[in-house]
């Protein structure tokens, strides 16, 4: 039944003509839809000499698949390569970040969670899911062991994969408030790494300048005809009761989806915000906010990916309720699948 409602709500494909000129390999070309073809256009050809919408795609992902394209690698093959590499890792610090709080059976079963949430099945498409992950998973994990070298140039190379790399910031920044107890007194020379945090983006705005004229050519972008849904509107408040309204007239599940997730992960943060560090919470919130600055709440159940928290918060609240947990992994199992099949056929999900 889910499969076919969703079959009747996202009647739109986006598998252009042009897209058989890429010579996609059969066995990757589930992993190509909507932004993989900015993604693919910024690897191949760098980015226009004019402001295009693929200015709002950051450079990092595509410059790592052109640079292996320079060994005779398919560009998906090397997308496909670098995802299965950067989400291998993206766990690997996710466990990590868990057994803080959890045994060495839980933390596993926070790793699995996040590989089943439904929206994971990003991780191993032409996006940069996987990429981000890993990036700010390993910088917050070694901001808590007060690797501050490690954790600032991790956190600039988030600024140079997304915008919303800048939130990373925060978490880094309170662990080392948290470690100094506060006190500027207590600040040291470590603090002189947090400066290359934001270079990422600023990189990115240096080389639209030289290009197009303009350092903020990212945010112009949004105002060409592509990006005509997407307005800042800093009463993220408002924007969510239009959406639970919009989802009350109509039902649409494009809606839907984003505010189940949003509104699921504010949940977990809530409940517990007396349990998990500051830093973490911090970054949840400001993260939750920041995607929904937009005036909709398109694509914020692919945004919440990176929340790990929120992982590690549902197996705390489920530890002692193992049935519940293992009930709640085959749901998102079997929601993965479908919009797996939904978004493998041309279909927007995210």
């Amino acid at each position: 039944m889910l499969g076919r409602f969703a079959t009747n709500v996202f009647m739109q494909t986006v598998k252009p003509a042009e897209y058989s000129a890429l010579n996609i390999p059969s066995w990757l070309s589930f992993g190509f839809a909507w932004d993989s073809g900015w993604y693919s256009s910024i690897a191949l050809n760098g980015y226009p000499k004019a402001i295009a919408p693929v200015y709002a795609f950051f450079p990092l992902f595509p410059l790592l698949v052109g640079f292996i394209t320079k060994f005779s690698v398919h560009f998906m093959t090397a997308g496909f390569l670098i995802n299965i590499v950067a989400s291998f890792l993206a766990s690997l610090a996710l466990y990590k970040l868990a057994r803080e709080f959890l045994s060495e059976n839980l933390s596993l079963y926070t790793v699995l969670l996040f590989l089943v949430f439904p929206m994971s099945f990003f991780l191993f498409s032409f996006y940069t899911e996987a990429v981000f992950c890993a990036l700010s998973f390993w910088a917050i994990y070694f901001a808590r062991k007060q690797s501050w070298a490690y954790a600032s140039i991790l956190a600039m190379l988030c600024t140079a994969t997304r915008l919303v790399g800048l939130i990373v910031m925060i978490p880094i920044i309170l662990e080392y408030l948290r470690v100094k107890q506060y006190s500027v007194n207590k600040f040291d020379y470590n603090i002189l790494w947090f400066a290359l945090m934001p270079l990422g983006l600023v990189s990115y705005m240096i080389y639209a300048h030289s290009i197009v004229g303009s350092y903020f050519a990212m945010f112009e972008a949004y105002k060409l005809g592509e990006w005509s849904y997407q307005s800042f509107q800093p009463n993220f408040i408002l924007t969510l009761i239009r959406s639970a309204i919009q989802v009350g007239k109509t039902g649409e599940f494009l809606v839907l989806l984003p505010l189940l997730c949003w509104f699921g992960f504010a949940t977990v943060i809530f409940v517990l915000r007396k349990k998990l560090p500051l830093s973490y919470i911090v970054y949840s919130v400001v993260s939750l906010i920041f995607i929904v600055l937009n005036d909709n709440v398109t694509s914020v159940n692919r945004y919440v990916l990176p929340l790990f928290p929120v992982f590690i918060g549902i197996v705390m609240l489920l530890k002692n309720k193992q049935l519940l947990l293992t009930f709640l992994i085959a749901i998102f199992m079997l929601c993965q699948g479908v919009f797996f099949v939904m978004f493998a056929n041309g279909h927007w999900i995210g």
